[in-house]
C-alpha cells in the first residue's frame, strides 16, 4: 500500500484477487453500489435518528445514560451493538452521531487519548474528519443523503477504491468498477433517499429495479460484509503478537496514543465486553509499517556502504 492502511478487508481482497487471476485477467467489482444506492445499515440508522430527534432532548439524554448499561454484543455489527450505539448517541446532532458511528475513537474512552507527539495538534482531543467537513456541505436536507455524500467523497476513494486497486494489481488483475461510471453516478445521485430505501430496505430501489435480471434468492439475501474473523484472531491466534506490537514501551516510543488507552482496548476486547478489532488492527498496521520503514532504511544504508 505504501502507507499504513487499516482496513482488514484488504486481506480477503488480496486472496480473492489472487484466485481470480488464475483464470481471468479482468474482473468486475460492485464497489460503489453501497454508497450510491444505500447499502449500509448506518444510513437507515441515521434516517431513524432523524425521527428520534423529535423526542425532547432531556428524554434522549436520560435514555443515553441508561443505555450505557446495555450489553453491546460480541461484535460491533450485531443488532444489540447497533441499538446501544443508537441510544447512546441519540441526544447528539445527526452530524455528530454519524461521526461517532464511523470513527475508530470509542465514545466510552474518557481519558487522554493522543500521545505527546500528537496531543498539541488537536483541538478538543480529536482531529477534524470528513464528517465534520462534508456532512453539512452536501446539497440535501435528508441526513441519509448527507451521509452517503460523505462516504462518496471520503470512504469510497480513500479506502475502498484504493484498496481494491492495489490488492488486485499486485496480482496483475485489472479490476473494473462499473458502479463508479460517471453517468451512472450522476443518475443515482438524483434518486431521493425515500426511493433508495423503498420499504425501509437497504438498496430497496436497486433490488426492485433488478427484478427479473437476478435470481430472487440474491435479491432477497441480507447484506453480507467482506470480512475476516479479526476479533477472534486478535484474542487467540495473534494474541502474543498483539501484545508484542502494542506493548507500553512500543506505544510510548511512537508517541501517537497513550499506553493507557491501548491497555484499555486490549482489556475490553479480550474480556469480550467490546469488539475493538478495528482499533487494535489499525495500531498493529501502524507499528508494522514503522518497522518496515526501519528495515528499508537499514537496507539502503547497507547497499550504500557496500557500493
Amino acid at each position: 500500500m505504501g502507507e499504513p492502511f487499516a482496513d482488514s478487508s484488504a486481506i480477503p481482497t488480496y486472496l480473492v484477487s489472487e484466485v481470480a487471476r488464475q483464470t481471468v485477467t479482468v474482473a468486475l467489482s460492485g464497489i460503489g453500489g453501497d454508497e450510491l444506492f444505500g447499502g449500509y445499515p448506518r444510513y437507515l440508522g441515521l434516517r431513524t435518528a432523524a425521527q428520534y430527534q423529535y423526542l425532547p432532548q432531556i428524554l434522549r439524554e436520560r435514555v443515553a445514560k441508561w443505555s450505557q448499561h446495555l450489553d453491546g454484543g460480541e461484535t460491533s455489527r450485531d443488532q444489540a451493538g447497533r441499538l446501544k450505539r443508537f441510544l447512546q448517541d441519540g441526544h447528539l446532532s445527526l452530524q455528530e452521531q454519524y461521526r461517532r458511528w464511523t470513527t475508530f475513537i470509542p465514545a466510552e474512552w474518557n481519558g487522554a487519548l493522543w500521545g505527546e507527539r500528537l496531543e498539541t495538534m488537536f483541538v478538543g482531543d480529536r482531529p477534524l474528519g470528513p464528517t465534520d467537513m462534508l456532512f453539512n456541505q452536501w446539497p440535501s436536507s435528508d441526513p441519509a443523503n448527507c451521509a452517503m455524500g460523505v462516504d462518496l467523497q471520503s470512504y469510497l476513494p480513500d479506502d475502498l477504491l484504493r484498496m481494491a486497486d492495489r490488492m488486485s494489481m499486485v496480482h496483475s488483475l485489472e479490476l473494473r468498477v462499473p458502479f463508479c461510471d460517471h453517468r451512472l453516478l450522476a443518475a443515482a445521485l438524483r434518486i431521493p433517499s425515500r426511493v433508495r430505501f423503498t420499504g425501509w430496505q437497504l438498496k430497496g430501489f436497486m433490488r426492485r429495479m433488478l427484478r427479473g435480471l437476478l435470481p430472487d434468492q440474491i435479491l432477497r439475501a441480507p447484506k453480507q460484509g467482506f470480512m475476516v474473523p479479526m476479533a477472534r484472531w486478535l484474542r487467540e491466534d495473534l494474541h502474543e503478537m498483539v501484545h508484542d506490537l502494542l506493548s507500553d514501551d512500543v506505544i510510548r516510543k511512537r508517541g501517537y496514543v497513550k499506553p493507557a488507552y491501548v491497555r484499555w482496548l486490549l482489556k475490553e476486547h479480550e474480556n469480550r465486553r467490546r469488539n475493538f478489532s478495528d482499533q487494535l488492527y489499525a495500531l498493529i498496521v501502524l507499528e508494522l509499517w514503522h518497522r518496515g520503514l526501519h528495515v528499508s532504511s537499514s537496507d539502503r544504508t547497507t547497499v550504500a556502504a557496500t557500493s
